[in-house]
């Protein structure tokens, strides 16, 4: 017979085994004997058999162990997130975060820089254009990265080309930092030519004023090389060649001067005259070269469309226009900082890690010298900033009526390639509208929809596709109803796990675009459609009409959802606007750090305005 001390003991050990159990396998609960699921109930009444019969209890714990590798993979299909009577009392991880002392701080992201020059953003010193780009120039046996000019033995043995070709010289000699060539050139076109046409003698007047900018000018000897153009322009009759030509002209002989006075805008009509950003580029050196702010928002004002563009174009410019920001007042900087960033809000785009790298980092530490705050931010779901505490403004919807009116130019779009049978046949398209009208009679109106470009979406996946099946699960989640736009030769099994789903799916011809009918069907949905697609579907943006394009990129902005091709991960576009955004506090700007053909990566920078006590 036990004694009550050994009956205590053997209950004690018990239970520290069956901790131990439970520590190592805390799903043991969920399953019984007799495979049931059930949970914290099945463990309080093992404890009570525990607690009056040791011997039975060590049998039990036995037989568990046994079933214990079963068990794990029965538990896979039906887990639990019961938890173990004793872990109660331990603090949730949640919980414990807020109790530590000192709490690790959130990481900030990063944006990585662009090392190597890219495309337009190249070092100052570079050339726009590279001899071996310009065949028509070869003749003159100029050597890359060397401004010798040309050698008097090339006249010996070639003669000018023809006529029509000066001004192609000329300008091809100035991209490619051959200044001292074009000088030449132009010496010995003036001497050898008795009549030059226009074009030639605006590319001579342009040449100077031009040059200026790159601080290539030789004041003393290209003085007397405009004067000798401008007694050639004597004869040629006013016209807005003759306007643009003397205005180069001007501008070039006040620029030997370094620009002592500006140009006489009351003498041009700057709007009229041809090669506008080369206009600007001039008039913009002009102003910034006598530290003149009014002057430079006037001429700013003068081309609104081509004013931001060219300062982002032309890094000579964009680097002048950041000491010109730099030397600049507090009242100017604001102008000239407003200026600056106006061109990507206006443009309702996001910044590029080039375009960040090499247009706006420069520009931002010049207003960090002057006590601007910049932080790489967080921004969620809804669009509050975690750095200054604002919210990003929320998505430019179309309205009512601009949807209206971008439906109808799809719609008409896709009816004339119809006609012409390029693209499709009516027969589709009625059939398509046909039965679009029968899912939105079943369909609750406000849902929101989703149409896939299934073609786009399974490109990568039709020999397997249970992930695409996976992926319209999870799109089940989101949407009322989806609508798969693909052709005719799909998985027979996969079209038959579709059907006790809310997916209608439509066949497009094979000598159809698919495109066209993705487009089609996800306007015909209404307002609430989205689009699932990694096509940008820019070879149909340049056909349709001029006024649809705008409410085409707001649409696709809003509405369309990316999708990894390999994984079919995807993101539906957040609530808030992914642009260039403006407040009273600074600017929130969006910066893609991974983008292309894929779910696109965005770190936002939060450039907050100085205090004015503190400035």
């Amino acid at each position: 017979m036990p004694t009550a001390e050994s009956t205590t003991e053997s209950i004690r050990s018990v239970r520290r085994r069956e901790q131990i159990l439970i520590r190592s396998a805390p799903f043991l609960g969920l399953i019984t004997s007799l495979g049931s699921t059930s949970s914290i109930g099945t463990k309080s009444s093992l404890r009570a058999k525990v607690s009056t019969s040791p011997t039975r209890n060590t049998m039990l714990l036995q037989r568990l162990r046994n079933n214990l590798l079963p068990v794990a993979f029965r538990v896979q299909a039906s887990y639990s997130t019961a938890t173990p009577p004793a872990a109660d009392t331990r603090p949730k991880r949640s919980q414990s975060r807020h109790t530590r002392k000192n709490p690790r701080p959130k990481q900030k992201p990063t944006i990585p820089d662009v090392l190597a020059p890219h495309g337009l953003f190249q070092s100052l010193s570079a050339p726009t254009l590279s001899l071996a780009e310009v065949p028509i120039i070869q003749f003159l046996q100029l050597k890359e990265g060397e401004d010798r000019g040309i050698s008097s033995d090339i006249w010996k043995n070639a003669a000018l080309p023809g006529q029509l070709l000066d001004s192609r010289i000329i300008d091809a000699l100035r991209k490619c930092n051959q200044f001292e060539a074009g000088r030449n050139y132009m010496e010995r076109m003036l001497s050898a030519r008795e009549e030059l046409t226009a074009s030639s003698l605006i590319e001579a007047a342009k040449f100077f004023p031009l040059i200026a900018i790159q601080n290539a000018l030789k004041p003393k000897a290209d003085r007397q090389l405009i004067a000798k153009i401008e007694d050639r322009m004597v004869d040629l009759p006013k016209s807005v060649f003759s306007d643009t030509a003397r205005f180069f002209l001007e501008s070039g002989k006040l620029a030997c001067s370094a620009y002592v006075k500006p140009v006489n805008l009351d003498e041009f009509d700057i709007k009229q005259l041809l090669f506008g950003r080369d206009c600007f580029a001039v008039l913009a050196h002009e102003s910034m070269t006598r530290k003149d702010v009014p002057r430079f928002m006037e001429i700013a004002a003068l081309l609104p469309e081509i004013s931001q563009a060219e300062i982002y174009a032309n890094k000579h410019l964009h680097s002048i226009f950041c000491d010109f920001l730099k030397y600049a007042d507090s009242k100017g900087r604001e102008q000239l900082e407003q200026f600056f960033f106006k061109g990507f809000i206006t443009q309702t785009k996001y910044i590029t890690l080039e375009e960040n790298t090499f247009l706006v980092k420069p520009v931002i530490k010049v207003l960090e010298g002057h006590g601007w705050k910049v932080e790489n931010a967080f921004v969620d779901y809804k669009g509050s900033c975690d750095a200054c505490g604002s919210k990003i403004p929320l998505n430019d919807e179309l309205s009512k009526e601009e949807f209206e009116t971008f439906k109808a130019g799809i719609k008409d779009f896709v009816e004339g390639l119809s006609t012409s049978r390029k693209s499709g046949s009516l027969r589709e398209m009625k059939y398509l509208e046909n039965m679009l009208k029968e899912t939105k009679n079943t369909v609750d109106p406000s849902a929101p929809f989703l149409v896939m470009d299934t073609l786009n979406v399974a490109h990568q996946h039709f020999k397997n596709l249970q992930r695409v099946h996976k992926l319209i699960l999870s799109l089940l989640q989101h949407f009322a109803h989806v609508v798969l736009i693909t052709r005719p030769g799909m998985d027979p099994l996969f079209l038959q796990k579709l059907k006790r789903l809310p997916i209608s799916v439509f066949f497009a011809d094979k000598r159809s675009e698919d495109d066209i009918f993705v487009l089609m069907a996800a306007t015909e949905m209404g307002p609430n459609c989205y689009v699932m697609t990694n096509d940008f579907f820019r070879a149909h943006r340049v056909r349709i009409e001029e006024d649809i394009v705008p409410l085409f990129d707001r649409w696709m902005a809003r509405r369309c959802v990316r999708f990894n091709r390999r994984n079919l991960y995807y993101e539906v576009p957040p609530s808030y606007s992914r642009t260039v955004q403006y407040s009273a506090k600074g600017y929130h700007i969006p910066v893609q750090t991974k983008g292309g053909q894929d779910v696109p990566e965005f770190t936002w920078m939060c450039i907050q305005k100085p205090v004015p006590n503190a400035q």
